[in-house]
């Protein structure tokens, strides 16, 4: 077995756990943003907490 084809996973797992760091933290940015407006985003500035957009169906 050739070092290219050992490498290849220990490039995988990496790039892996590196892609898992990086969308929790931007998951953690935009929860915060949003709960706790660190840091300010002026589009959540007047977002209730909790806010249903879904409505009633008329029956006729």
């Amino acid at each position: 077995m050739s070092t290219h084809t050992q490498a290849l996973p220990n490039i995988a797992l990496a790039s892996h756990a590196l892609l898992r760091i990086v969308a929790s933290y931007l998951l953690l940015t935009h929860a915060s943003a949003k709960l706790f407006h660190v840091p300010h985003i002026a589009m959540f500035d007047n977002l209730p907490l909790f806010r249903c957009s879904a409505r009633r169906a008329s029956s006729n």
